[in-house]
């Protein structure tokens, strides 16, 4: 796609995006591990991307136009591993790459439904020829090198999964808690060339793990919701929420306690609040003053 084509896009995505009431944010979201649905042009057009947005009832459509950092089609080569004419060539390329840095290279769309991220992206001619170009140079830095340890995705996740602390980090949040918690997360992070596709593997496969668990333990724990909703209008933090902000953390808190940590889905939070009387907030008793006075 032309870079003129490219700023149209952009453009005109977000004045359709607004037609249809939705609110365009002009960054997409990091991809932060748990679910998600990275499309691009070549399995639909951005118009069908948006009428799948609105399908889905998504009411924030993301969009973002990136520049190029030249580092990025360079990223991971060792400089021993090359002659001298190697790179020369590939010092002409990066200086072609530096030439064109204020230029857009990729467009980014992303909306949230059913707390699954949906990415769709297309890329700039320029940037796919120039890159097939360096592939066919060095075809070494898109080829996982031999000497990369295989990465143990199910034992890593099951890990995550298995820590409360983990479970209770927010979807957006997760990746950084993960290479937090996990030294084999942190190496893959800090070692040389691009190693995030594999610390998103397992970070996606946690939140899998993670929503497998939870479904079987609500599934039991759901008929027993009327019982539980008894309970919960007792509980202090339900009695005194006041806003319903605080009410939803006095749920979601105490439905973990019931389900070994995991925290319900919106739905089930809803389920329980519905069944659940709303008293009167508590109040201290008004306190006269001290006999004192009256001497």
């Amino acid at each position: 796609m032309s870079q003129d084509a490219l700023s149209a896009l952009a453009t005109a995505i977000s004045d359709q995006a607004r037609a249809v009431d939705m609110l365009v944010v002009p960054v997409t979201p990091g991809e932060d591990g748990g679910f998600a649905v990275e499309l691009t042009s070549e399995h639909m057009t951005a118009k069908d991307f948006l009428a799948l947005a609105g399908a889905a009832g998504a009411r924030m459509f993301y969009i973002e136009t990136t520049p190029l950092d030249p580092d990025d089609l360079f990223d991971g080569l060792d400089e021993d591993e090359f002659d001298e004419d190697v790179w020369g060539q590939l010092d002409g390329f990066r200086a072609e790459a530096a030439a064109r840095t204020d230029q857009v290279s990729q467009v980014e769309l992303a909306f949230v439904a059913g707390s699954v991220l949906h990415l769709w992206s297309v890329q700039a001619d320029w940037v796919t020829d120039l890159a097939n170009r360096i592939r066919a140079l060095v075809p070494e830095i898109v080829v996982e090198s031999r000497s990369r340890a295989e990465v143990d995705v199910e034992g890593l996740a099951t890990r995550l999964a298995d820590s409360a602390e983990f479970r209770a980090v927010r979807f957006q949040a997760r990746t950084t808690a993960a290479i937090d918690l996990l030294a084999e997360l942190r190496a893959l992070e800090e070692a040389e060339g691009p190693r995030a596709y594999e610390v998103r593997q397992v970070v996606t496969r946690a939140g899998e793990i993670i929503e497998e668990r939870r479904t079987a333990i609500y599934n039991q724990l759901r008929p027993t919701f009327p019982d539980l909703a008894l309970l919960l209008a007792k509980d202090p933090d339900w009695v005194n929420g006041g806003v319903i902000s605080l009410r939803r953390e006095a749920v979601d808190q105490f439905l973990a306690q019931h389900a070994d940590g995991y925290l319900p889905t919106t739905l089930d939070r809803d389920r329980i609040m519905n069944l659940t009387p709303v008293g009167k907030r508590r109040k201290n008793p008004v306190q006269g003053p001290p006999d004192s006075v009256f001497d």
